[in-house]
């Protein structure tokens, strides 16, 4: 048993010891703090709470709104009783830092700029009255004739491209954004189907209207639809809740904590819309940015507050590249009376200047019980971080990185493009390095993961993320042109090192590179072929390769037994335990020869040197010799006795066995991942039976009843065509999905069909065949056309751009490339979410949510899986009935002395070919035995992790100053992570990465190309066949026979390299 007073004493000194280091930590904050002093503050204010702005309210309800006694878009008493609070906390903060003074200020003490609407001035007045109750203080402001250039969210750039660029972001940004639900309570809250909108202007329902948008020189961006009539509304809500009204006045008391979340979604999405796109936020906040950076630069006043709305703090975030933020107790990301604090402190220890942001807001419960602020009851604070100005634990970043940034965001308001080589570089830099790091935990989990259904999910996202990661290196590579990328500057803004970035190649990677029976059928082949070596003259029996346990599912014979036979790689690696025994072996070699060197140095000395001494008589020696032979064996006791002491003390793991090798992190790793497959395999074999158990009850409980309804669905589809359109539908083929296109919504509604009907009727009335003919032929001539003309247009544009960079005048810069997989990765995520939140909200009793299976979702997906089939049949048994009903209509049409007109039939879609099946056959399993005869064949066992070599570092920071681009030679680091990414993955086994057929190795002789190959093939668990010419046709009698064997061997076994040395002297000529 352990000693439980030395136990005590442990945890009391290790409490003592986490004491000094939360006292130290304080005590060097608090030092750091002390050293600081506040020198200057720039405030940019919202309004407080202020009345509705919108005229549709009443047309949007039948209910009535909330009185108020100020006019639409004013300040209202109890705002300004708000900001009042919020200036007099500033006034309080800012006097006991210095700034501010007791008396009244002058203007180089305090200034204040506010927009000429009421609810700005006013708000403006209410910050001034109680900051200096006594004091004249000016309100600066425009004229109110006109708009103020600074606060006036208006669009300034009136070009086309301008436009389309801004168009297609807004677009871009509406199509991601997932509101029917929001939009389902709005309709609920304000009871819509009853509204003026829905009786006159017959827009009922906002999910299904239609949301425009407006971009026009000289005025806001303009967004009219649901969009826009929700955010009105959920305003109104809003200033409501804010102002105080009782909670049967705020939305008439339909609100609560899930509607709130809800209906946010729109406020949220309407602003992102609006002002936070790229383009339209840096060309509003123009004058913005330029003001403020004349402030930061230019102006001494101590404390400068502007006061204005939320469009100019939205846009400012999004064009100075604030990281994104979510502000605690509060429904918006600007609340009414919110304000951005740029606060410029002086670190008197280090002499510099420091900036520190900061948003300071009243929280939901203060502003609707107009809490006092005080230090005792402060206003909530959340830091704000630039993307281009680093951060410290503090929350300060330095002021100098600050004005540098402003100079570049001032240069591009003007638009200038910023032409620094460095630039396209960091930023496609920093999102690769963010993808490689979520690659590798996104690995990790899946590894990690012991639950079938949720694992495919994971493996999903992760093939999507690599198709993104593969663009942006592609983009990197034609950037740079190099295929080495570096991106060191990414790294420092992102405090990684280069090691942080590289992809881990998984665990899972070899052990699933090959089916089970493959790889069983490739230890056969071996065995065979090493037999058939053994024993040449031996009458070789027909091959039985296919007769496995691999194939038994395929072919119904019976295993034989084979041999494990690998051979070993060319380049072997040789052991650790091997050069510790070569070591050992040479320290006890010199141990002999020191001991009779000595010896022999020790007879010469006594010889020549030393004076004659007589020996000891005889019985002494043998007394001294049996002393020594006691104490030796009492010795010889007690070392037996402690060391089995020690070894039943390393047993019971009392202590540690100073002689057992410990396993690296990745060794520990890795038994965890295998831990985790076994279970998965387990786990798997029982998931198995039990869709068997539940695919048979629900064919015998369901089957019957899922026909009848599918039948039934198809049915009153006919009639509603019938009723509707006056003819029947025409059926979808079996390549379309047959019923199921019905279902989702991909077949065209009768309202389409009829007016396309009705736009082929104006088409075609008053023509004739031939016309209609001549005008087709017409139309594809001119499609010909005019593809040449854009062909011949996008060379010229690619001239003129290739002679603009060559200008360093005229050089438009570099303009990254818009995603194409982005929309997909969202897509992804939230199918993923859709799917698993509710069961990681809330989990069953047993934890089948994360380890196992869940019945619920087997259940569910066999359904789905049996209600397909079921339609298929349903189908063929349809299209006969559907038949039947057009004879029928036909015969009607007839009796009636009626035309039964003609329809064009669908449209067959064109389905690729499935690729033909892998036959395998005796036959063609004795045609590739040539392959192991001729020994050429093999599975090396080296890994990429072998390949030992640093990053080049130096390559990056030449290549932004060479304009040339010399680049130095890549180090060894850089090929292993090249060939990582374009032969590991590279190979088809991720479905996401970049498949790649061939990979060609340049580099001087004896520089490891061989063994990079041998490291490939290992970590894939591939098989590699060497056909180097000079080794090939030495061995093989029929090449051009052999070699379309080793063809049919790679498909069989792959994975499979191809491997081929010297090939320049093939192709010499050609090269």
């Amino acid at each position: 048993m352990y000693n439980k007073s030395l136990l005590n004493t442990i945890i009391f000194i290790l409490i003592c010891v986490a004491m000094q280091v939360v006292v130290f930590s304080f005590i060097v904050y608090s030092s750091a703090m002390s050293s600081l002093k506040l020198e200057q503050v720039v405030i940019l204010s919202r309004h407080n709470v202020r009345t509705p702005t919108s005229k549709n309210l009443g047309r949007m309800t039948p209910q009535f709104w909330p009185h108020w006694k100020e006019k639409p878009g004013f300040l209202t008493k109890k705002g300004f009783l708000l900001e009042g609070y919020m200036g007099k906390y500033f006034y309080t903060w800012l006097n006991k830092e210095g700034l501010l003074p007791a008396k009244c200020p002058s203007e180089k003490d305090f200034y204040i700029y506010a927009n000429t609407m009421q609810r700005t001035m006013y708000s403006a007045q209410a910050f001034v009255r109680e900051c200096f109750p006594r004091c004249n203080i000016t309100i600066n402001h425009a004229d109110t004739d006109k708009p103020d250039p600074i606060f006036t969210p208006m669009i300034h750039n009136s070009t086309d491209i301008f436009k389309e660029i801004a168009f297609k972001e807004m677009k871009y940004i509406f199509n991601h954004l997932n509101l029917n639900n929001s939009y389902n309570v709005m309709e609920d809250i304000l009871e819509f189907n009853e509204s003026d909108f829905c009786k006159i202007d017959k827009d009922c329902y906002l999910a299904a209207d239609i949301t425009e948008f407006n971009i026009t020189a000289d005025k806001k961006p303009e967004v009219t639809g649901p969009l826009k009539i929700s955010n009105e509304a959920i305003d109104a809500f809003l200033m409501a809740y804010y102002n105080g009204f009782p909670f049967k006045d705020v939305a008439w008391g339909k609100l609560n904590d899930t509607n709130w979340h809800s209906i946010l979604d729109i406020t949220a999405g309407y602003h992102n819309v609006t002002f936070c796109t790229k383009h339209i936020a840096r060309d509003i906040a123009q004058p913005m940015i330029k003001y403020l950076t004349n402030i930061f630069f230019n102006s001494n006043t101590r404390v400068i507050l502007l006061m204005g709305h939320d469009a100019n703090i939205n846009v400012l975030l999004s064009a100075m590249s604030f990281k994104p933020y979510e502000l605690d107790y509060n429904f918006i990301s600007t609340p009414v009376g919110g304000k951005i604090v740029f606060q410029k402190w002086l670190d008197e220890k280090a002499n510099e200047y420091l900036l520190k942001i900061e948003y300071v807001y009243q929280s939901n419960e203060q502003l609707r019980e107009a809490a006092v602020l005080s230090y005792d009851n402060p206003p909530q604070f959340k830091l704000l971080e630039l993307e281009h100005c680093g951060t410290d634990y503090r929350g300060f970043c330095r002021w100098n990185d600050f004005i540098n940034f402003l100079s570049d965001l001032k240069k591009a308001a003007k638009g200038l493009y910023l032409k620094e080589r460095k630039l396209a570089p960091e930023v496609l830099g920093r999102l690769y390095a963010q993808y490689c790091d979520v690659i590798n935990r996104m690995y990790d989990s899946y590894l990690n993961s012991v639950h079938l259904q949720r694992a495919p999910c994971i493996l999903e996202i992760v093939s999507l993320f690599w198709k993104r990661l593969y663009e942006l290196r592609k983009e990197l590579v034609n950037y740079i042109v190099n295929d080495y990328i570096y991106v060191d500057e990414a790294l420092c803004s992102l405090r990684k090192t280069p090691y942080d970035i590289q992809i881990v190649i998984p665990y899972h990677f070899p052990l699933e590179s090959r089916s089970k029976g493959i790889e069983e059928l490739l230890q056969t082949m071996w065995a065979d072929a090493e037999r058939r070596k053994n024993a040449p003259k031996m009458e070789q029996k027909k091959s039985q390769m296919l007769d496995f346990d691999g194939f038994l599912s395929t072919t119904g014979v019976q295993s034989v037994q084979h041999v494990k036979i690998i051979e070993d790689s060319v380049s072997t690696i040789i052991s650790e335990d091997f050069i510790q025994a070569n070591l050992i072996q040479k320290h006890e070699r010199y141990r002999k020869f020191y001991i009779e060197d000595f010896k022999a140095k020790c007879r010469r000395r006594r010889q020549y040197f030393a004076e004659k001494v007589k020996d000891a008589p005889k019985y002494l020696r043998i007394s001294a010799a049996r002393l020594i032979q006691r104490a030796y064996r009492r010795y010889m006791i007690c070392k037996r006795d402690e060391m089995l002491n020690n070894k039943r003390d390393v047993i019971l793991g009392i202590v540690p066995d100073p002689f057992r090798k410990k396993l690296s992190y990745e060794e520990e790793n890795n038994k965890i991942y295998e831990r985790k497959r076994r279970i998965r395999q387990n786990i798997r074999e029982k998931y198995k039976e039990e869709i068997e158990k539940e695919k048979i009850r629900l064919v015998i409980l369901k089957k019957d009843t899922q026909i009848e309804d599918i039948t039934e669905n198809i049915m009153l589809w006919f009639k509603e065509w019938y009723e509707g359109y006056g003819f029947f539908p025409k059926y979808p083929y079996d390549t379309e999905g047959g019923t199921v296109m019905v279902i989702r919504e991909n077949y065209p509604y009768i309202e389409e069909q009829i007016e396309e009907d009705e736009k082929m009727a104006q088409r075609t009335k008053g023509k004739t065949k031939e016309m209609l003919k001549g005008e087709q032929k017409a139309a594809k001539l001119e499609a010909v056309m005019r593809e040449e003309l854009a062909k011949e247009q996008k060379l010229k544009e690619a001239e003129l751009l290739f002679k603009q960079r060559c200008n360093p005048m005229s050089d438009p810069g570099y303009q990254p490339q818009q995603s194409i997989h982005t929309g997909n990765i969202t897509e992804a995520l939230q199918n993923y979410r859709a799917a698993w939140s509710m069961h990681d909200r809330f989990p069953e009793s047993p934890p089948s949510a994360v380890f196992g299976y869940m019945q619920s979702v087997l259940t569910e997906d066999l359904m789905n899986q049996l209600h397909v089939e079921c339609r298929k049949y349903v189908d063929e048994l349809m299209r006969l009935d559907l038949k039947l009903l057009i004879k029928k209509h036909q015969r009607m049409y007839k009796k009636l002395g009626m035309k039964y007109p003609k329809f064009k039939p669908r449209k067959r879609p064109n389905v690729p070919a499935p690729p033909k099946p892998f036959a395998i056959s005796d036959k063609m399993l004795q045609n590739i035995q040539i392959v192991f005869d001729l020994n050429i064949i093999s599975k090396p066992t080296a890994k990429m992790k072998d390949i030992y070599g640093d990053l080049n570092y130096a390559a990056y920071e030449q290549n932004i100053r060479d304009p040339d681009a010399k680049f130095p030679p890549p180090g060894c680091g850089d090929i292993r992570s090249l060939l990582i990414l374009s032969c590991v993955f590279g190979t088809g086994i991720e479905p996401g990465a970049v498949r790649n057929k061939a990979v060609m190795l340049l580099g001087p002789e004896r520089n490891g190309k061989s063994f990079m190959v041998d490291a490939i093939c290992g970590e894939i668990n591939a098989v590699k066949i060497d056909i180097t010419p000079e080794v090939f046709s030495a061995v093989a009698k029929k090449p051009a026979r052999a070699l379309s064997e080793v063809f049919v061997a790679a498909r069989l076994f792959q994975p499979s390299v191809i491997y081929m040395r010297n090939i320049e002297r093939i192709f010499i000529k050609k090269v």
